[in-house]
């Protein structure tokens, strides 16, 4: 999944990711994790194709705890589309291209 976000070129920007679960969507498998980039005041609120159940969700931390399997390679891979946010952001000005795979 690509998601595109357009950055006017301006002196002052302000970027900030989180990530949450979606409580109503849920599985047997879980909550799906949204991921929110607030980019200048403007939300993008998607899915990152993953589940944990809520019991396992730190939502202060915004990742998973330790008492989820996987929980390790989860909050990587967290940490690492945050950095791939942030990369994006950097760009001066222009369409940003995100590769959520």
């Amino acid at each position: 999944m690509t998601a595109i976000l357009v950055v006017m070129s301006t002196s002052k920007r302000s970027f900030k990711t989180t990530y949450y679960l979606r409580n109503g969507r849920a599985n047997d498998k879980g909550s799906p994790i949204m991921m929110r980039i607030t980019l200048n005041g403007d939300q993008l609120n998607f899915s990152i194709n993953h589940r944990v159940p809520e019991k396992f969700w730190n939502s202060k931390l915004s990742k998973a705890s330790k008492g989820y399997e996987g929980y390790r390679e989860l909050n990587r891979y967290l940490q690492d589309l945050e950095f791939k946010a942030f990369d994006a952001f950097s760009t001066p000005k222009g369409d940003i291209v995100m590769d959520l795979s």
